[in-house]
């Protein structure tokens, strides 16, 4: 009878994921229970320019998406989000995302738009 007890209790995700999120939330940022994003920069910007914009996208995408910054595009994975500031790549394709430097508000919210747009085709492919 208790086993029986303990298993339906188990069984409602949804009541225990709002009593337990908090506390690994605490510890831990919640987005690593997301599915991560890569973040490719492919620019012409100098080192340090680049640099400073992987820790302006970073810190400004952090508490929302799960994302590594990477230096090349996955092989054999969908994951990833390419930005550029080079108006000469495909800007229709769906993992690309053209920028100006110096990053302005649009700019912004372009890139958050993208990274919504794959983190919702990451989860229809789950």
């Amino acid at each position: 009878m208790k086993d029986e007890s303990n298993q339906v209790m188990l069984e409602q995700e949804e009541f225990l994921i709002k009593k337990y999120l908090p506390l690994f939330s605490y510890y831990e940022s919640s987005t690593i229970y997301e599915p991560q994003i890569e973040l490719v920069i492919d620019s012409d910007l100098p080192f340090l320019v680049r640099e400073g914009l992987k820790k302006r996208l970073q810190g400004q995408f952090e508490e929302r998406f799960n994302l590594k910054m990477t230096e090349s595009v996955p092989e054999n994975q969908d994951n990833y989000l390419v930005i550029t500031n080079m108006p000469s790549l495909n800007e229709e394709a769906k993992n690309v995302c053209v920028i100006e430097s110096p990053l302005r508000h649009g700019d912004f919210q372009l890139i958050e738009k993208k990274l919504a747009e794959k983190l919702e085709q990451l989860y229809r492919e789950k």
